[in-house]
């Protein structure tokens, strides 16, 4: 499996439409089914955790892969989940359906699936945070893929939206050192 840990140099310099990540890739074809991802942010758990679960932020913080800045996001709560729906242009919309299987302050897990022009098979997330106040620490841990196509447009999505959560909530305090794994 794959364990990832993101610098604030890496996070300053990366692109929120960047393509798929060559370590990802990488990382697919020596046998791991995960994205594991960790950041430490410059936010407590609290707002983390609405930055994460309120339609409205969530909006500011998903990068469909290739989507540029006139493409735009819709995100609305459903019975226990989300939806999240992507517009860029004239393409058909790209939605994101999640059903929570566990939504507490540190400890997120929902099933995922990708449906419009990049349909991608349901897959499960697990978010774990922690720490206080002004420096947390994100653990991403996304499994399930189909196939390698499916491992990198995910691996994509989540290293451009951590980027830009990142800086929705004020940058990163640093990197993870010696973080456990999830």
């Amino acid at each position: 499996m794959m364990s990832r840990i993101v610098t604030s140099k890496q996070i300053a310099t990366a692109n929120h439409a960047a393509p798929y990540s060559q370590d990802a890739a990488i990382a697919h074809r020596a046998g791991s089914a995960d994205i594991k991802i960790e950041i430490r942010l410059a936010a407590d758990t609290r707002r983390i955790f609405e930055a994460l679960t309120i339609p409205e932020y969530m909006e500011l913080w998903m990068a469909m892969p290739g989507s540029h800045p006139v493409c735009s996001s819709r995100a609305s709560r459903v019975t226990d989940g989300f939806v999240v729906d992507h517009f860029c242009g004239s393409k058909p919309p790209i939605r994101i359906a999640g059903t929570y299987l566990m939504c507490l302050r540190r400890k997120l897990a929902f099933t995922w699936s990708v449906s419009g022009p990049c349909i991608r098979p349901s897959s499960v997330a697990d978010i774990r945070l922690s720490g206080d106040f002004s420096n947390s620490i994100l653990r991403l841990r996304h499994s399930g893929f189909a196939s390698h196509d499916d491992y990198c447009w995910h691996a994509a999505f989540w290293s451009s939206s951590l980027t830009r959560l990142s800086r929705l909530l004020g940058g990163v305090s640093g990197a993870c050192e010696d973080a456990p794994q999830l």
